[in-house]
């Protein structure tokens, strides 16, 4: 991130986190996943990743709060990413 801070998606210890460069945990969202996962910042702030156990993409507030879910039954997903509309001009409405 461009703070120097780390998102990692850490099966481990079952969660999502963002790490400050000194190693202290600037947030975190309980997470439980089998396999390695993805997780984006996006541009508003919130951060958006797979919860790959309940098949579903959850985007989450730096307050914890779930801000969008978008439900994949019957899908096996480990990775997915999110673009700023702004940043794709085909996707803008003109």
């Amino acid at each position: 991130l461009e703070s120097g801070n780390l998102l990692v998606y850490d099966n481990g210890n079952g969660r999502v986190a963002e790490f400050s460069p000194t190693g202290e945990v600037v947030w975190e969202y309980p997470v439980l996943a089998p396999a390695s996962g993805w997780i984006t910042k996006l541009w508003n702030g919130n951060y958006f990743f797979p919860d790959i156990n309940n098949q579903r993409l959850l985007e989450v507030s730096p307050e914890g709060e779930v801000v969008k879910e978008i439900l994949l039954e019957g899908i096996g997903i480990y990775q997915a990413k999110a673009y700023n509309p702004e940043d794709l001009p085909a996707l803008q409405n003109e």
